[in-house]
């Protein structure tokens, strides 16, 4: 381009923002023959939105219970010119957490207007492998710039088994003879709890399960001497298949002493 002295113009810039999305700031340098600025840095600055922008994609499920649902919602900003849909979704990591959540997401407005994603995670029976985990979920919209949005949650499962104590010392003595000891097991779930079965390998132990509600269980575990002679000290691990929504198995380590 030349310009006679007085003369002025404009010198156009195009900038390409093919997949990008956000703030860029591009710098242009203009050449001239200028003997005082030969050369003229410019600087193009901008912002490229996209169809779909999230305000975050990180998704707390705290102190989950199986078969209680609780909700989380996303803000998203829809620069479509039409309304958000949901067309799909899927736990993608891991590939077996589908099998232990029931997941449903849908688009509901906020009071002036906006949209939101609202997720809706339901842990299944025997889920407590997840009791501290993530899981990545695909959402398919109907967006052609922003086909699938990732989201990532962080899941907690509460602890609804409580087991006192966490291991039993049986050393002692009482009338002669080993004294017996207590394990309390009760849950927080409205469904309750049942011992499916008390066991220990090559421990001289009986066990005797206490139905104190539906909720709390006692088992007393007392000395067996048909499994073992006085002065003998055993160890082991005591194995409680429990039933609270799921069939879970607990263990407690167990030494002792027959007197």
């Amino acid at each position: 381009m030349e310009y006679e002295p007085g003369e002025s113009g404009v010198i156009k810039a195009f900038y390409n923002t093919g997949s990008h999305t956000g703030s860029f700031a591009k710098r242009i340098r203009v050449k001239s023959n200028s003997v005082k600025d030969s050369d003229i840095n410019l600087v193009l600055r901008g912002r490229v939105y996209a169809e779909l922008e999230l305000k975050n994609n990180t998704l707390f499920f705290y102190d989950l219970i199986p078969g209680k649902t609780k909700t989380f919602s996303v803000q998203v900003t829809n620069n479509m010119g039409k309304p958000l849909e949901v067309r799909g979704w899927e736990i993608t990591y891991p590939f077996n957490a589908n099998l232990y959540f029931d997941l449903k997401i849908k688009v509901v407005k906020g009071s002036e207007n906006q949209e939101f994603l609202k997720f809706y995670l339901t842990p299944k029976k025997a889920v407590y492998q997840f009791k501290n985990s993530s899981l990545t979920v695909k959402v398919k919209t109907n967006s052609k710039q922003v086909p699938v949005l990732s989201f990532y949650m962080r899941v907690k499962i509460k602890k609804v088994i409580n087991i006192t104590p966490t291991a039993l010392f049986m050393y002692t003595k009482v009338d002669g003879k080993t004294a017996p000891a207590t394990i309390e097991i009760d849950t927080q779930l409205d469904s309750g709890i049942k011992i499916k079965s008390v066991t220990c390998n090559n421990c001289p132990l009986t066990f005797e399960v206490v139905n104190v509600s539906d909720k709390s269980k006692q088992i007393l575990v007392k000395p067996d001497y048909r499994k073992g002679k006085k002065g003998k000290i055993f160890s082991g691990i005591i194995r409680i298949l429990v039933d609270a929504n799921g069939v879970k198995e607990l263990s407690i380590p167990v030494r002792g002493k027959l007197y």
